[in-house]
């Protein structure tokens, strides 16, 4: 793996399953946007646990999957989960992303922006940057969300070439994100499905320190942080090659590569996978509660081991079920649609598998297919209403 350095040298490390070290005249060939900003020379002799020192994660757990997310970021090949920071103001919110940023993608201007409101903004952001950070995100609409997925995971894009009429002009990008906000801003189950969240308390006027002494503080330390990050990618290069996991999660090859450094990192073997299980688990959770057709499906499934028929008749049967202030499709169509969005967590997480467009009749009618996998007493189908 390459690391460029970005200073006026050239210089770049090269991590191998021996160690790493900063080579002057570097084979490989790197691009360098105008706002790159150089990263510090590694040093030795760091460890990782010093970072914990400029981040506010109020957990163990929390500790765990940011270092995972760093890790997942270093290696350079994604997918790459999303790192999603909620917390009230003056949690330190946007200071842990610009954090994150002077570690794995310094640049000279703006290291936090605010998330664009069209996807080929967003696509010039990842084309020029390593790591793009969004701050202060309050809401994500469809587009975006749709946007962020694929930038994620490395979809293509295409649009028509300028000052043509007939060419095509595809964007391949796949980039590590970082998002920051208040309250649960991401709802749509497809994108809560590929973020580690992060949940960030309250700092105390006692412990805040102000703003030049922090980052001297973090600077200082900086270079030794970097290479004790660099030492853990060198012993996941080596250990990739042996690792199967027993249970894939979601994001199964970052898993993989995280689990392969988990030796040289500051928690015991496991402890990774039961913590981004966890995560994934509260975020499905986020995503169901956020879905009024879910949530309906769930207690109408109660009573029904085993449902079959058209859209339109199965959203006349969940009106009754609607919790209070929370508004169903307004058409079979609409419902399909949002349940289609949500099947997967309920299928993974609530034991309801959803079957689509099974044609019965002459007419080859589209009907849905439901059947309840849990039995009626297991906790995942309390109502919501009672809660």
């Amino acid at each position: 793996m390459w690391l460029d350095l970005a200073n006026d040298r050239w210089e770049a490390v090269r991590v191998t399953e021996n160690g790493w070290e900063i080579v002057a005249e570097p084979t490989a060939r790197f691009r360098r946007p105008k706002n790159m900003a150089a990263l510090p020379r590694p040093g030795t002799g760091g460890r990782i646990e010093t970072l914990r020192r400029f981040v506010n994660v109020g957990t163990a757990q929390q500790w765990i999957l940011l270092v995972a997310w760093v890790l997942g970021v270093l290696y350079g090949t994604g997918p790459y989960p999303m790192l999603v920071l909620l917390g009230e103001q003056g949690s330190a919110k946007s200071t842990l992303a610009r954090v994150l940023r002077h570690l794995l993608d310094p640049v000279h201007k703006a290291p936090t922006r605010r998330l664009p409101n069209n996807e080929q903004e967003l696509l010039v952001s990842a084309v020029h940057s390593a790591m793009l950070a969004f701050d202060n995100v309050s809401n994500i609409s469809s587009a975006i969300s749709d946007a962020l997925c694929r930038i994620a995971t490395g979809a293509g894009t295409s649009t028509r070439q300028l000052y043509s009429d007939a060419e095509e002009f595809v964007i391949g990008v796949v980039r590590p994100i970082c998002l920051n906000g208040i309250e649960e801003f991401i709802r749509r189950p497809d994108l809560l499905d590929r973020c580690i969240v992060l949940r960030l308390p309250s700092i105390t006027p006692e412990v805040r320190r102000a703003e030049r002494i922090f980052w001297s503080q973090f600077n200082d330390v900086l270079p030794e942080i970097l290479g004790a990050f660099l030492t853990s990618v060198s012993v996941g290069l080596r250990n990739l090659p042996q690792v199967h996991l027993e249970r894939s999660p979601r994001m199964a090859d970052f898993a993989r590569w995280i689990v392969a450094c988990e030796p040289a990192l500051p928690w015991n073997q496991g402890e990774f996978l039961n913590a981004y299980e966890a995560n994934i688990a509260d975020a499905t959770q986020v995503g169901i509660e956020s879905s009024a057709s879910a949530q309906a499906l769930l207690v109408f499934m109660q009573s029904n081991e085993r449902w079959r028929g058209e859209a339109t008749e199965l959203l006349r049967l969940l009106q009754p079920f609607s919790t209070e202030g929370r508004v169903l499709p307004a058409s079979g169509q609409a419902l399909s649609q949002a349940l289609r969005r949500v099947a997967p967590l309920l299928r993974s997480h609530r034991g309801i598998e959803i079957t689509f467009g099974i044609r019965e009749g002459q007419q080859g009618t589209r009907l849905i297919e439901i059947v309840r996998r849990l039995t009626q007493t297991d906790t995942a189908f309390s109502d919501p209403r009672q809660r």
